[in-house]
């Protein structure tokens, strides 16, 4: 994120405009973070954004670095979740609909659906928005140490159900190796690797 708040002023115009501006530099990324942590459930997803953003709206001046306050959001969106994850049944179609503006595949949503919502959360912060691991160490209300471990523990999750599901549901008609590439393209997915780019 590089887009640079207002500076802090005593004038109630200036402090409409950083909260304005609070809310279109952050809004859209942190509707999409909740989207995919309650995994297309876009009642919960937008409510919990909505109620994140508005708390941060109103610590605007406060909230000034860029990251950090990505990093604040998405741990009240996180706590969100938390209380509300029981008793959403949406059906998987509209899930799949509310991600596919996400340009998420199937795949990529049942790979997500088999980690915990705190391995979720880190793998989505920390290797597809690429926030610093102290930034997504604030996300998870966690330590440096236990961050990386639960951030190398959610990619290796990830890899492995997506591999899984590409291969056990592969796409019809597509040859071995068009296959093989499309399990590669959902791991790069989750480790934020350029599709097609070699592995490190």
């Amino acid at each position: 994120m590089s887009a640079t708040l207002l500076p802090a002023s005593r004038d109630p115009r200036a402090a409409d405009l950083l909260r304005a501006a609070f809310r279109d530099v952050h809004g859209p990324r942190l509707h999409g973070f909740a989207l995919l942590l309650t995994l297309g459930d876009a009642s919960l997803a937008g409510a919990a954004a909505s109620r994140a953003l508005a708390a941060g709206t109103a610590r605007a001046d406060e909230l000034r670095h860029p990251e950090r306050a990505a990093a604040w959001l998405r741990a009240r969106v996180l706590r969100e979740v938390r209380r509300s994850a029981a008793g959403h049944a949406v059906p998987v179609d509209i899930r799949h609909a509310a991600l596919g503006s996400l340009q998420v595949g199937p795949a990529a949503v049942k790979a997500l659906a088999q980690l915990p919502v705190e391995e979720r959360a880190a793998l989505v912060a920390g290797a597809i928005e690429r926030l610093d691991i102290t930034d997504v160490a604030t996300v998870l209300g966690q330590s440096l140490g236990v961050t990386r471990d639960l951030l190398y523990v959610a990619r290796t999750h990830y890899l492995a159900a997506a591999s899984h599901e590409l291969r056990e549901n592969p796409i019809p008609s597509l040859p071995e190796g068009e296959i093989s590439r499309r399990v590669d393209d959902a791991a790069a997915w989750a480790i934020g690797r350029p599709r097609g780019a070699a592995a490190p």
